[in-house]
């Protein structure tokens, strides 16, 4: 099952079971904005979630 980040809520998504809320992407007027790119910022736990997860694959909506 695919990661999914929703960028608008900063809410972290695996096996359709919330897995971190309050991550952000970009900076400024660019954070949450889906018309800007930029890094997914979450928290030490959820990134050692995802790295030791054999999912491989994100979806950001």
């Amino acid at each position: 099952m695919a990661w999914i980040y929703h960028q608008y809520s900063g809410d972290l998504y695996h096996d359709d079971e919330l897995v971190y809320r309050g991550g952000y992407s970009g900076k400024g007027s660019h954070k949450n904005n889906p018309a800007s790119e930029g890094c997914i910022i979450v928290e030490p736990k959820a990134r050692s979630e995802i790295i030791r997860s054999v999912d491989r694959e994100l979806i950001v909506e």
